[in-house]
């Protein structure tokens, strides 16, 4: 799982905390990932089915991006 956190206008934002939730998957792995300086994140082995993926930093958290992994899979989060 790999995408792109991006502000309100656009541009990468780094060391966003990148949080993943399941109501299918339980439980999930325990691991903090952050955005890179160009706001590339990559979340590690995560099993076949629904996630909820928010992007969190200073104090302003994104809209939740629902995907369904059943392989390789990109979601792009947006902080407002």
């Amino acid at each position: 799982m790999t995408g792109t956190v991006t502000d309100a206008t656009g541009k990468p934002v780094e060391g966003a905390l990148v949080q993943v939730n399941s109501h299918e998957m339980h439980p999930l792995p325990d691991i903090a990932v952050h955005s890179l300086p160009d706001g590339h994140y990559s979340w590690p082995s995560l099993e076949p089915g629904k996630y909820q993926f928010t992007a969190l930093k200073d104090g302003k958290t994104g809209p939740a991006v629902e995907v369904t992994i059943d392989g390789p899979t990109t979601a792009d989060l947006r902080l407002p």
